[in-house]
């Protein structure tokens, strides 16, 4: 059975603030969960499949609670985006890193009665610190790698120009390795847990395609790339077994949504398609992957059984 699993990251408004060394506005009804997660809902309702959505707590106000609930009654799940959302999160220590994670899954488990079993790292910075701390909590997987090279050089050259601009981003890059890494789901090693012992820990690798440039399936690119690539690279994955679809949250904004876009909508590449390119998008993607036999799962449902 081929499996295809569509997951969003819920960076909160704050994170892209960061992204572009902009202050963010304190304790706001975020207008991601109050416009563009709802939108991701309706559309998922419409398709009849299920999603994993990655969730960061902080700052996060009763109405974004709200939603998180809705989500999870929707039957969707709930995983780990951290706490802070601090892109420098895996190079801490791995007490740190625990005291991050456990304050994220002690908010989800608050609203929803859940502790969230998977994980993916703000800006997919992975460290063995980071894969110690997984462990040590027990998480069943994590989704942070994506191997893309043409990801990782596009995203370097951006956070050059930005660290020469009047407004450096607060995100980076810990290492370019990972973005040579493997596309195939996978046990994450690290000095701990020697090469070839199996452990709970599933590492579930986001979706690129022509390796070794490695575009990745991701909503940016799914958006903004040109109908006739976005073909190609939806044809490149069919043949695959597994496919790891990620969204952010951002992806179903609209910048007329609210004010606090003003700030991003000129620099953040998601705010400058009108919704219906972008819902007619990730509507062909995801009946490409009905139409060639992939049936959708969480996550979770994938990790538990891999």
């Amino acid at each position: 059975m081929k499996i295809a699993s569509f997951s969003i990251d819920v960076d909160p408004l704050g994170c892209y603030y960061d992204i572009h060394g902009i202050t963010a506005d304190q304790n706001i009804n975020d207008p991601i969960y109050e416009f563009a997660l709802l939108r991701f809902l309706n559309l998922l309702e419409e398709e009849n499949i299920k999603a994993t959505f990655f969730i960061t707590s902080r700052g996060l106000t009763q109405s974004a609670k709200k939603t998180i609930k809705l989500i999870d009654e929707k039957g969707h799940e709930i995983a780990s985006h951290s706490f802070s959302h601090d892109y420098k999160l895996s190079l801490k220590t791995v007490d740190e890193i625990v005291e991050d994670l456990n304050e994220n899954s002690k908010f989800i488990l608050e609203i929803i009665n859940k502790k969230p079993v998977g994980f993916r790292a703000p800006g997919y910075n992975v460290t063995n610190n980071l894969l110690t701390a997984l462990r040590e909590l027990d998480f069943v997987y994590d989704s942070s790698l994506l191997p893309s090279p043409f990801y990782y050089f596009a995203k370097k050259t951006i956070l050059i120009l930005k660290q020469l601009s009047k407004h450096p981003s607060k995100s980076i890059i810990t290492s370019m390795k990972q973005a040579f890494g493997g596309w195939k789901p996978y046990y994450p090693q690290n000095e701990i847990f020697k090469k070839g012992k199996k452990n709970k820990l599933t590492g579930l690798p986001m979706t690129s395609v022509f390796q070794p440039i490695g575009l990745p399936l991701i909503g940016t690119s799914l958006i903004a790339f040109p109908e006739f690539l976005l073909n190609l690279m939806l044809t490149n994955s069919k043949n695959r077994d597994f496919v790891n679809l990620e969204m952010h949250g951002i992806d179903l904004s609209d910048k007329n949504d609210s004010f606090l876009f003003d700030k991003i909508s000129k620099k953040q590449p998601d705010l400058k398609y009108n919704l219906e390119r972008k819902v007619q998008r990730i509507k062909k993607v995801i009946h490409f992957y009905k139409e060639n036999n992939f049936e959708f799962k969480t996550l979770k449902e994938y990790a538990e059984n891999y």
